[in-house]
């Protein structure tokens, strides 16, 4: 007898955990953790089923009725508290971090896809990949049929930063760890550009004249050698014929002194070249150190370029995006008071029409978010499920409290952000993803916990790639209430 009641016992509290499971945590936090705005009231699910209990365990929160509310930011550990929700026997613990930004964890479905393959690129409703050495296409995102293209000149190892796929009116390009290789087919390719040095996420793009019918690609160097120089390179394509490549600027090293006479800046590496397809500008972005970290722009396809701002981390980015009235960008910084800008093609325009050579100051850009306590990285544009265009960043937890030996200010987690409205006056900012770190996960890797956006089909599917946290690998995402 007492054997039956056990079983019968176990097998109610099974039905129960799992009922819960579905009802509350799995749609509430998927992964037991989240992000609290404070100030803001967080409704608590299913707080009006029968024994159903919420509790909260941090600083300045507290509970009222179904909702929970923090009064005061923070960081360090006083940032964090948990939050425990109970049902019958059964029970949850979720971990919550205070945040001063608006989030809305409901906003898009995240769905793990396939393990370490680079995403490449989309073509059509398929998505471009590769396993290192191979170039795959595979249909319906990874759950489809896989077919084999080719083997690439270079490998590719699984980094979540790589370039795109570069679809031009002169075939495709690819930025690898040695240089750029072109294909007419994507089954036959070449080098043409050997750099030996690898590229960033944004370091491959181009711009077609139609008047010449001439194809300029473009490509930066990345690597962490304080000694050498790194260069912007430009090649030339009339059809399928190459005209060939050429260095369009290259810095001085972090190493090297200014030299008299010489107008040269120095970078310790290239971050960002990029197209505004709006005007065909070629916007090139630098770091590391605050002399070293620039914005420039060049209106003549990189015969010459202009200082756009310099001199600050505010300027160290690796997100340059152009909407149809702005550039946006981020901050690549360890500092505490990260923020997202923007600056007005109006403004830039008034920099070139001034009679007095100057750059551009903050005066003259908006602030479009603080979003403070996290390295930014990189951003794409993206439509919702209305069509409406959207930017999607992603954020690691790259920071330090000032003073103490905490690390880091808020968490180890990874974000996902959403900028819509992107063209108003005020545009909105929401966070709408956490990801924590692999489980084990410890020591500075925690600190590069990220999953990065990679682009979009024509099936509005988001392909992510994760990179030391709990979903490594390719993720996929769809919007699902983005929009007004």
């Amino acid at each position: 007898m007492k054997n039956r009641v056990k079983s019968a016992f176990l097998l109610i509290k099974k039905f129960v955990g799992a009922f819960a499971y579905r009802i509350v945590w799995r749609r509430f936090s998927p992964f037991g953790v989240l992000s609290v705005t404070v100030k803001h009231r967080l409704h608590l699910p299913y707080s009006n089923f029968p024994w159903a209990r919420w509790k909260v365990f941090g600083y300045h929160a507290e509970i009222h009725g179904a909702y929970l509310y923090v009064s005061e930011d923070s960081v360090g550990i006083k940032s964090r508290g948990t939050l425990c929700f109970s049902w019958f026997f059964y029970s949850k613990d979720f971990e919550y971090t205070v945040v001063p930004w608006e989030v809305d964890h409901r906003a898009a479905k995240f769905k793990k896809s396939a393990n370490h393959y680079t995403v490449l690129g989309s073509l059509g409703s398929n998505v471009l990949f590769t396993n290192e050495q191979s170039l795959f296409i595979s249909e319906s995102r990874f759950q489809g049929k896989w077919t084999k293209l080719c083997n690439l000149p270079w490998k590719q190892k699984y980094r979540s930063d790589r370039s795109l796929l570069l679809n031009t009116p002169s075939g495709w390009f690819l930025r690898t760890d040695g240089g750029v290789v072109w294909s007419l087919d994507l089954k036959k390719w070449e080098v043409a550009l050997d750099l030996g040095a690898r590229g960033m996420f944004q370091h491959l793009d181009f711009w077609h004249d139609v008047k010449t019918n001439i194809t300029y690609v473009f490509t930066g160097e990345y690597t962490t050698e304080s000694g050498r120089r790194h260069g912007v390179y430009r090649g030339a394509y009339r059809g399928e014929e190459s005209l060939g490549w050429e260095c369009i600027y290259e810095f001085r090293s972090s190493e090297e002194a200014p030299q008299p006479g010489q107008n040269i800046a120095a970078a310790r590496h290239v971050h960002v070249v990029a197209v505004d397809h709006h005007s065909g500008h070629l916007l090139v972005s630098t770091g590391d150190a605050d002399h070293e970290s620039a914005i420039y722009i060049s209106r003549d396809l990189g015969q010459s370029f202009q200082t756009l701002f310099s001199g600050d981390q505010k300027y160290r980015t690796l997100m340059l995006v152009c909407t149809d009235r702005y550039i946006y960008w981020n901050m690549d910084t360890h500092l505490q008071d990260q923020c997202v800008f923007r600056v007005s093609k109006e403004n830039v325009e008034q920099l070139f029409r001034s009679d007095i050579p100057r750059k551009l100051e903050l005066s003259d850009v908006d602030v479009v978010a603080r979003l403070p306590f996290g390295a930014q990285w990189y951003g794409i544009k993206v439509k919702d499920w209305k069509g409406k265009e959207q930017l999607i960043m992603s954020a690691g937890p790259e920071s330090q409290v000032p003073d103490t030996g905490e690390k880091p200010h808020r968490d180890w987690n990874a974000r996902i952000f959403c900028f819509d409205k992107l063209d108003s006056t005020n545009p909105g900012v929401k966070e709408i993803a956490l990801f924590p770190p692999t489980p084990g996960l410890r020591g500075k890797d925690r600190m590069y916990c990220r999953v990065d956006p990679r682009c979009q089909d024509d099936q509005q599917l988001i392909y992510f790639m994760g990179h030391n946290s709990i979903y490594d690998g390719c993720v996929t995402a769809r919007f699902r209430r983005i929009g007004n």
